[in-house]
């Protein structure tokens, strides 16, 4: 057991030097003593924690912080059990109740955890968490609603309604993960906060969601959490919230849908960053996707007989007429029991509701092995393949209705097709999709180990079904020749491929450029071109048919090629580090990077856009590392964008290659020491055509002061290649401005 100091110097906060720990592990009293407990089972202990009558906040290295009332909670009740049953025999007054859980969903109730239930009440001071691929939706009497996603942990703190009062109040805490909520009555009639790790949001009256944009890890720095309203449910209009820091001072306010207010955590004492963006499509589709949720809860809240919960072994109760249109909720919540119904008819005076009993019943084949919704197990010692069932817990191999979990050092091949719900793997695993593999995944992929695409002569495959996280800080590598290593979307299922924090790395095609899969790499996730064997090719493409969101970053190390045939909304980097990136499409790069560093790195721009941000190089010319527009087989045009998403900075070199053609719009900074827009320079061209640099519209070319002697426009023709500015069709005006 490790001890974790105190500073009497700062007695109001106690510093955790993991993030992890803090945020993600368990909390437990030992008399005055507080004890963390990390995923890999080590204690942690903070002495004399509750020794006195005040408690410190427990704040991560990078600022973000648990209350001590949280934490309070979180340790549970130095009398753990009481009123730790789901339906306490004594209890106190209920505040909410579950209208709707998917997977594994616990409450933490005075040190002790119970599962939850639909219909299940739910009491002030509970910590609800969902599993993974889980989630759960909570009603309260005022008509707010909570829908909390996998992975999410969220405490009840204090809850108080009175339909007369004028002084009512709520506080919830976010301790991690991502939610959407309905604020009722309660935040109209006195207050309603939701506490988060790096700020207070404080309502008076809305609809919106919060998201964790990275997984929490040990070493992270960076989390960011995102905040966002949208039109309250049946209407055109919201509200808003503010964002409130430690100190009281507000530091945001959330008012405006269709953007994401971005909160970054910056250490310590410091103020946290701030940032509002528009939407990407992918956030858009998210938003849909989490709001649809919570609007399931409010109505199931607002139509009581919809999700009504027969005590066992009893009939349910009256079901509406809408409700029979949604046969697999009648089997869910009855399961077999006669329960009643009213069938409206037609009557002399009009139509006549008419109660009826009905009892569902289905035939079920007999399967062996364990129950459908289960997690089945690799049990064996030794290496083996997938189809194996002896070396699986229940006899039989995991199939699409459940999930699949390898946490045993082993390395487990697939040379078939087979489908799970989900999949974990263990940092010690590896599972290996070799030629005639492929693995449909329907939920989350929990990887904390390597998932191996090994191709020697046909297609292994990764499918993604619906939409996969790809969680838990694991490696997929991709190995052998690019067309046959696949991760792909299962078309029709809305395939949305989250990485959260992986590293998906090697040579391979993501995507098959019909649309039916959408790629989404997070803040902490790396999608990296790499031979990995002598063999390999080393290229990686990416070919979705749908527009990539990158808040990662999307690289081509040495002796790789980055092929990004997609367009992409880039907040992350897209970088050649001594590898090649070739872009062929339009990149939306307001708040992001292209970046070329290092021996032999190169970024090709091909018929490419990109729309605002930076590109950087670290060399110049023919040496170092280069951006370079090149002779493209479609319309052969390039195109800087200042204008449409902000201005663009050059910070190096680009070259235009001999017979290619580089359009500038807007505004162009050209800044750094390096700084230079080289036209007809690199001689790998055509020299037959001419090369042009195309002006269109208005172009205001700015140093900012940084770079006056040698940020520059070189025009480098020769006497076998034309070079020259040109207007657009549209017409076109070059301007310096230099302060």
């Amino acid at each position: 057991m490790s001890v974790i100091p105190t500073d009497a110097s700062h007695a109001e906060s106690i510093s955790v030097p993991d993030a992890e720990l803090l945020f993600r592990g368990q909390f437990h009293r030992a008399g005055p003593d507080l004890v963390l407990t990390g995923h890999d089972g080590r204690h942690h202990l903070i002495p004399g924690y509750f020794a006195g009558e005040k408690h410190p906040a427990l704040v991560a290295p990078n600022g973000a912080r648990l209350s001590p009332d949280l934490v309070d909670l979180l340790a549970g009740s130095p009398t753990p059990g009481e009123y730790a049953q789901a339906q306490p025999t004594t209890p106190p007054d209920a505040i909410g109740k579950v209208e709707k859980v998917v997977g594994d969903v616990t409450v933490m109730r005075n040190g002790v955890a119970v599962a939850l239930h639909v219909g299940d009440a739910v009491y002030k001071s509970d910590v609800i968490q969902t599993g993974a691929n889980s989630s759960v939706g909570i009603g309260f009497p005022d008509g707010t609603a909570l829908n909390l996603v996998p992975n999410t942990r969220m405490a009840l703190n204090e809850y108080s309604y009175d339909p007369n009062g004028t002084s009512n109040g709520a506080l919830f805490s976010l301790v991690e993960g991502t939610f959407a909520f309905v604020a009722g009555k309660v935040a109209h009639t006195g207050g309603m906060n939701i506490e988060t790790p790096v700020a207070t949001m404080g309502i008076r009256g809305t609809t919106g969601f919060v998201e964790q944009v990275a997984t929490i890890t040990a070493t992270v720095g960076n989390v960011t959490y995102s905040f966002a309203v949208v039109d309250d449910p049946g209407s055109t209009g919201h509200g808003q919230y503010d964002l409130i820091d430690a100190n009281g001072n507000i530091i945001a306010t959330v008012s405006q849908t269709g953007t994401v207010t971005y909160v970054t955590p910056q250490g310590p004492g410091a103020q946290p960053l701030v940032q509002v963006q528009a939407m990407t499509a992918a956030q858009v589709a998210f938003e849909q996707a989490i709001i649809q949720q919570v609007f399931q809860t409010l109505n199931l809240l607002n139509n009581p007989s919809q999700n009504s919960q027969p005590t066992p072994g009893t009939p349910g109760s009256s079901t509406p007429p809408g409700e029979l249109n949604n046969l697999q909720h009648l089997l869910q919540e009855n399961g077999g029991n006669p329960f009643t119904i009213n069938i409206p008819v037609p009557g002399p005076t009009g139509p006549a509701n008419v109660s009826g009993t009905v009892t569902i019943t289905t035939n079920t084949p007999t399967v062996t092995g364990q129950p459908s919704s289960a997690t089945i197990a690799w049990q064996s010692a030794l290496n083996g393949t997938w189809e194996t069932g002896s070396d699986w817990t229940g006899g039989g191999a995991p199939g699409t209705s459940q999930g699949a979990e390898i946490d045993l050092p082993v390395k487990v091949t697939i040379d078939e097709a087979e489908a799970v719900a989900s999949l974990i793997i263990g940092a010690s695993a590896t599972l290996n999709i070799i030629s005639n593999g492929a693995l449909t995944v329907s939920n989350g992929i929990s990887n904390s180990g390597l998932i191996e695409i090994n191709s020697s002569g046909s297609d292994p495959t990764l499918a993604i079904n619906g939409t996969v996280y790809l969680l838990d800080s694991g490696k997929i590598e991709m190995l052998g020749a690019t067309a046959e290593n696949l991760i792909t979307g299962v078309p029709g299922s809305g395939a949305t491929l989250v990485n959260v924090n992986n590293t998906i790395i090697g040579s391979g095609t993501i995507g098959q450029g019909d649309g039916a899969l959408t790629l989404v790499n997070g803040s902490a996730g790396l999608i990296e071109a790499k031979p990995l064997l002598a063999t390999d090719s080393g290229i990686l493409v990416i070919d979705t048919g749908n527009t990539v969101s990158n808040s990662g970053v999307l690289e081509a190390a040495a002796g790789g090629t980055l092929q990004i045939d997609d367009p992409v909304n880039n907040l992350g980097t897209i970088l050649a580090d001594g590898g090649t990136v070739n872009i062929s499409n339009t990149i939306n790069n307001a708040g992001g990077t292209i970046e070329a560093i290092g021996a032999n790195a190169l970024v090709e721009l091909a018929d490419a856009t990109i729309q605002g941000g930076t590109l950087t190089t670290s060399g110049s010319g023919a040496s170092g590392s280069n951006i370079n527009v090149v002779v493209a087989t479609g319309a052969n045009m390039s195109v800087l964008d200042g204008a449409s998403e902000g201005s663009l900075t050059v910070d190096g070199y680009l070259g235009v290659f001999q017979g290619a053609q580089l359009e500038l719009q807007g505004t162009i900074h050209i800044d750094g020491a390096n700084g230079e827009i080289d036209v007809g320079g690199p001689t790998n061209g055509p020299t037959a055509q001419p090369t042009n640099l195309v002006i269109d519209g208005t172009v205001t070319i700015d140093t900012d002061g940084l770079n006056t002697t040698s940020a520059s426009i070189s025009l480098d023709g020769s006497a076998s290649n034309t070079v020259q500015i040109i207007a657009a069709s549209s017409g076109g005006t070059l301007d310096k401005s230099t302060p």
